[in-house]
């Protein structure tokens, strides 16, 4: 039986990637993280961040509140929603943008939380 893929879309300031992998065996996870140590251009991670995200059955989409920009993640989240997978938006309160910003990337989520840990949970029970 083949693993449940899920692509881990967010920032790079903190550890979330590990705590969700450590919580989560029997996954599989692409983090698009790792093309920054293969130095590659920004449209070679274009193409490989789509290519991970078609092969994905999941997208975990995580609005840190500390995220300073969030762009790859709006991208990553309407290019999953497009391609009909399974997203899922945890959207951390935050200060820094206007409320209906924040608001907008759910319509492009199939379910939104607030809590990393809560998102760890429905993706368990995915399986």
């Amino acid at each position: 039986m083949e693993t449940t893929k899920v692509y881990l879309s967010g920032g790079f300031h903190s550890m979330w990637r590990e705590k969700v992998k450590e919580n989560l065996e029997g996954f599989t996870f692409f983090n698009p993280g790792d093309n920054q140590e293969l130095n590659f251009s920004m449209d070679e991670i274009g193409v490989w961040n789509k290519h991970h995200l078609k092969k994905s059955d999941i997208v975990l989409a995580y609005f840190e509140k500390t995220n300073p920009v969030g762009l790859g993640l709006t991208a990553e989240m309407a290019y999953a929603y497009a391609l009909g997978k399974t997203v899922i938006f945890v959207m951390e309160p935050n200060d820094t943008f206007k409320p209906r910003y924040l608001e907008f990337l759910k319509n492009f989520a199939t379910i939104t939380v607030e809590d990393l840990d809560e998102a760890i949970e429905l993706i368990r029970a995915h399986e």
